[in-house]
């Protein structure tokens, strides 16, 4: 009862969290990266203007970045609205499991100690150049990154796992806070493993040098890499602003256009693109749909079309729960339900 009591309580100052999550540079609604990615959409914006012949003014420009057919929409307004609830629910439930998470990066960092810490090769010193510096921060990203693509090519693939990411996938159309409509339980999911892969990598690098502790670079707290990839237009990736890279760099580095294509209910789209940073990893393993340059023609949302399902924040918490039940309980059960 006391538990229930102090959770209650500390449900006001979870709300006042989320709503600190625009200065927070390790959030991806952070004020700096939605400058930058409104920055990068004007010059996208006076680009199309100048071929098409219109009119580049502040009006025009505001209707390209706020069509009112999607921020007025139900599926954005759901988002507003989940957005707040989920979010203090996430703060709420990983302050509880903030000692387990330690536990974990603890764990993972020695185990990581222990089992390179003995091999010759990899000690360099005490003092790392800024070359290394820059090598690990890339190492670490690409690491973490091939992790993450694996995972999400999981929860892709496992039609258990689906059932939970399809709640953010239900979106038809897309802004910066689709990025949070995601079920606890794929929070469940990829915190603790990227818990431990940070600890794991973290533990591999302070095998080279050891006794140094300075072995990334942080921008405003935040490693280099994740820093420069949500300050160059992370916000457009759950947008309607098209952006896509060239061939070359498109096969290296995720672009916003990627992921909109991720989203995409169309078949020639299914399972494809599940990079994050990188686009690298699907294009080794032939999940990359490279994007054109001209924007392609399709809707966002769930290739059977049930996004209507997902009509509110009790369906988004408790669809997948109903449908993994009609799926895997004895048949017997769900008929005398």
């Amino acid at each position: 009862m006391d538990e229930v009591i102090e959770l209650i309580k500390a449900i006001p100052s979870a709300i006042q969290g989320v709503v600190s999550y625009f200065s927070k540079p390790d959030q991806r609604i952070f004020w700096l990266y939605l400058i930058s990615s409104f920055m990068i959409a004007a010059l996208l914006f006076v680009s199309a203007s100048k071929k098409m012949g219109e009119s580049s003014s502040i009006r025009n420009f505001v209707r390209y970045c706020f069509p009112r057919e999607i921020w007025k929409h139900p599926s954005s307004r759901l988002d507003l609205r989940f957005f707040v609830v989920g979010q203090t629910i996430h703060i709420l439930l990983f302050t509880w499991l903030s000692g387990l998470l330690l536990l974990i990066y603890g764990w993972s960092w020695n185990a990581s100690l222990d089992l390179f810490g003995s091999v010759e090769w990899i000690r360099m010193g005490q003092q790392p150049s800024l070359l290394g510096i820059l090598l690990m921060a890339l190492l670490t990203a690409l690491i973490t990154d091939f992790v993450l693509y694996c995972m999400h090519n999981l929860q892709h693939r496992w039609s258990f796992l689906w059932e939970f990411h399809k709640v953010h996938h239900s979106a038809t159309v897309m802004h910066p806070l689709t990025n949070y409509r995601e079920h606890i339980f794929d929070n469940l999911l990829y915190v603790p493993v990227v818990t431990f892969t940070s600890g794991f990598v973290g533990g591999f690098l302070q095998c080279w040098y050891p006794g140094n502790e300075k072995l990334q670079f942080y921008i405003l707290g935040v490693p280099l890499v994740s820093f420069i990839y949500n300050f160059f237009g992370y916000n457009l990736r759950h947008s309607h602003i098209w952006l896509a890279w060239p061939p070359v760099l498109g096969r290296i580095f995720g672009s916003p256009a990627n992921h909109q294509i991720h989203h995409s209910a169309e078949s020639r789209h299914m399972n494809k693109n599940f990079g994050f940073i990188f686009a690298t990893w699907d294009w080794l393993f032939g999940t990359l749909y490279l994007p054109p340059k001209e924007k392609e023609e399709f809707s966002f949302g769930l290739a059977d079309g049930n996004n209507d399902e997902y009509s509110s924040i009790a369906r988004l918490y408790g669809l997948p729960f109903v449908r993994l039940y009609e799926k895997y309980a004895p048949k017997r059960l769900v008929r005398g339900s």
